[in-house]
């Protein structure tokens, strides 16, 4: 990946935190994107010490005006990564339309904003996305609120129809999509982490660093006959 460029949306901490270092430490210069700046000052203060290019690209991704802008400070665009999302945990009975809003504004116009807006700039051909879904995409599942899981099966299908828009240009776009992973939104659902653990056929729940090479190895060139696919990554919860 050297002299290559990335940008990696919501890598201020979690899975897009391990995947701008993992993408930096393959030599891609990273730009790293959080609401604030002083949101990354984690991720800056850690690329610093083991001497990584890991630079900040503030923005808010749900706003078209604020990606445009930050969009035109970037040379060139070889690899994007739409990591941003949230999913604060609320029951169905619950929900509000201001849930919907804040699920959908983030997870799904974020990264049609995104890619949208870096399609300008990404090299073709050549040029390669992923996605950052979830298993609720295809499974749904009380465990998470339900705008997170069907915002992520909104993701799903943006990312096959963006891979058949650009395929012809060698622009590939896929998809991983992360089980039970040690983030803060797994910190937020109300579930116990034995019976996740009991549930999942190997037995364990993932970690950042677990899916952080999965998107290295389907952004680089190593999987270049891939696109429009969406790989699971979770210790085999979800199986099809």
């Amino acid at each position: 990946m050297k002299g290559k460029i990335a940008i990696v949306t919501g890598a201020a901490k979690g899975i897009g935190k391990a995947i701008a270092l993992e993408l930096a430490s393959a030599g891609a210069k990273v730009y790293a994107n959080g609401r604030t700046r002083e949101s990354l000052s984690d991720l800056l203060g850690e690329a610093e010490v083991r001497s990584l290019e890991i630079l900040p690209l503030p923005f808010d991704v749900s706003k078209e005006a604020e990606v445009v802008r930050a969009m035109g400070t970037v040379e060139r665009i070889d690899y994007l990564v739409n990591n941003a999302a949230v999913c604060p945990y609320v029951r169905y009975e619950d929900l509000t339309e201001e849930h919907w809003d804040l699920m959908f504004g983030v997870n799904v116009k974020g990264t049609y904003f995104c890619t949208r807006h870096a399609l300008e700039k990404i090299t073709s051909p050549g040029g390669s996305i992923v996605n950052i879904s979830s298993g609720a995409g295809k499974t749904g599942g009380a465990f998470v609120s339900m705008p997170y899981g069907t915002s992520k099966a909104a993701i799903n299908n943006m990312t096959v129809t963006f891979a058949k828009l650009f395929a012809a240009k060698g622009i590939r776009v896929n998809a991983v999509s992360p089980g039970f992973v040690e983030t803060r939104i797994l910190d937020e659902m109300p579930i116990d982490r034995d019976r996740i653990r009991s549930d999942i056929p190997l037995g364990k729940i993932g970690k950042p660093g677990d899916i952080a090479p999965v998107v290295r190895f389907v952004l680089s060139e190593e999987s270049s006959f891939m696109t429009g696919q969406v790989i699971e990554v979770n210790g085999g919860d979800v199986m099809y």
